[in-house]
Parts: C-alpha cells; sequence; structure tokens
C-alpha cells in the first residue's frame, strides 16, 4: 500500500521540473525525488535526486518484483541517496547508500551510452567509476552477510574498508 503521496511539478518550455515527487510510505519505506531536465525530444540533460528510507525493505522488494541478495531484516535499517546528472553526452552518479553499519558508495561516469539519443550515434560507452564498502566492525559485517565470526577480543576492533576502481571502453 501507498500512503502520502506528493507531487509538485511543472512541464515549461520543454524542461520537466520535478520540485517534489515523494510517498511518506511505500511498503514500509519512504521515497523522494526531485529533478530538472531540459532538452526532452533533442538531446536530454538534467539532475535527479533520489532518497530512499526504511527500516526493512523487504515488503518494497516485493512489490517491485525484486530479489535482494539478503533478507531486508538482515539488511538492516537502510538510506540511499543518489544523484544522477545528465549532461554533456554523459550520466555521473553519487550514490551514498547505508545498509545497517555499511556504507556503500559509488561515484562514477558513463559517456557514450544511448547513441543517437544522449550521446552523438559514433560515440563508444566508457565507463568510471569508484566504488567502496566501509563498516566499523567485520564482525558485525558478516553477520549482517550471513556469516558468523568470533574474532579474539582484541581483535574486535577489526573493521571492513574495501575499494575498487572500474574503467574502460566498450
Amino acid at each position: 500500500p501507498i500512503s502520502d503521496l506528493e507531487a509538485d511539478g511543472a512541464l515549461i518550455g520543454g524542461a520537466l521540473s520535478i520540485n517534489r515527487f515523494s510517498v511518506a510510505d511505500l511498503t514500509g519505506s519512504a521515497f523522494s525525488l526531485s529533478g530538472i531536465f531540459s532538452n526532452l525530444i533533442t538531446r536530454p540533460e538534467g539532475e535527479v535526486n533520489l532518497r530512499l528510507v526504511s527500516n526493512d525493505l523487504t515488503g518494497l522488494a516485493r512489490t517491485a518484483g525484486v530479489t535482494l541478495p539478503l533478507p531486508g531484516t538482515q539488511l538492516g535499517k537502510t538510506r540511499i541517496d543518489a544523484r544522477l546528472l545528465l549532461a554533456n553526452d554523459a550520466l555521473e552518479a553519487v550514490i551514498d547508500s547505508h545498509f545497517g553499519g555499511t556504507n556503500l558508495k559509488l561515484n562514477g561516469a558513463i559517456s557514450g551510452f544511448a547513441p543517437g539519443l544522449v550521446a552523438p550515434l559514433e560515440a563508444k560507452p566508457e565507463v568510471k567509476a569508484h566504488l567502496s564498502i566501509v563498516n566499523p566492525s567485520l564482525r558485525k559485517f558478516a553477520a549482517q552477510s550471513g556469516m558468523t565470526l568470533n574474532p579474539d577480543p582484541m581483535q574486535e576492533a577489526a573493521c571492513i574498508n574495501l575499494s575498487v576502481d572500474i574503467a574502460g571502453t566498450y
């Protein structure tokens, strides 16, 4: 079920402005979106800001037909903030996600995608991204992932901090 839906926006001179689109309760999760798009017919450009907050993603995942990698209760309280920018023939994304005590961040861009719509027809897709996963407790991260670790009390302070850089032309 959906409750407390708010929408405020306008389409003026080929630009779509979304001042606020929000749902206070979408099967147990809250969602909000704002942004602006221009040149919708020729070469779209714009920015979207998105926030999703949930104590348990199970209901939202079920409604969306998505299988979670872990049970929603195991993932924990969730907050996802995303900023997507479509400009200069590229899509840039900054996504900051918190699942329980785990923080997952993605910063990246893809250029040359959707040839003829977003990018020139001869464009080749290029991806550049940085992904990081951080949790101050390796034991809690393992438990969140469905594993059990029983570290020595001296090792309890171990954390997880993984980073990956991705780049390529396709």
